[in-house]
């Protein structure tokens, strides 16, 4: 009876260990806690392997099981979390990784906001809003073209005006005498009223 205690324990011990035979997560422990596709005891799936919970994935490099998105619905993969490696903004989904959508010198980092002090335009913006988007003079703010919500959020001296319609607003030149306008701060310089449509 001792004898098969002991070949017991040796056999839980050796399916524990990193890199052996398992059958399912129970079966192994710390410092390889999962049980992975291959039926051995790892640390987690590594980066874009398919996933179904967060605790399928490495606590060490991708510890997210985020969806892929629209081209493949219903499939998941382990992504970098927040404060983990990465080497581009698509390896930070900021949506399903606590907001961390920014890679910021090698790491998942949630952005910044407008106004907010910064070094770098991948410091700016976050997931879900990319509105000042560019570092610029130090400050997270909006550049001609971009995204915007209000003027002083355009950093730009040659674009000072967050103009646009149909809800989509982005940085840009005061419309001059003559061109068509919707309201007073569309029009700039010496012709800065809408009147009948026309900047006059």
């Amino acid at each position: 009876m001792h004898n098969l205690l002991l070949v017991a324990s040796l056999v839980t011990i050796a399916v524990s260990a990193c890199n052996e035979p398992c059958f399912n997560n129970g079966q192994c422990s710390a410092p390889c806690p999962r049980c992975s596709p291959e039926g051995r005891c790892s640390s987690g799936y590594s980066c874009k392997s398919i996933c179904a919970v967060n605790t399928d994935c490495s606590s060490d490099s991708c510890s997210v099981c985020a969806p892929v998105g629209t081209a493949f619905p219903g499939e998941f993969l382990c992504v970098a979390g927040c404060n983990q490696t990465c080497s581009t903004q698509a390896d930070c989904y900021g949506a399903n990784n606590f907001g961390c959508g920014n890679c910021v010198q090698g790491k998942c980092v949630k952005g910044k906001y407008c106004f907010d002090t910064c070094s770098s335009d991948e410091e700016c913006g976050t997931y879900s809003d990319r509105s000042c988007g560019s570092c610029i003079n130090g400050k997270c703010l909006a550049n001609c073209g971009s995204t915007c919500t209000f003027d002083a959020a355009c950093g730009n001296s040659s674009c000072p005006r967050c103009g646009g319609v149909n809800g989509t607003f982005t940085c840009c030149a005061p419309v001059t005498c003559g061109q068509s306008c919707s309201l007073d701060q569309d029009c700039g310089g010496q012709c800065s009223h809408c009147v009948s449509g026309k900047c006059a």
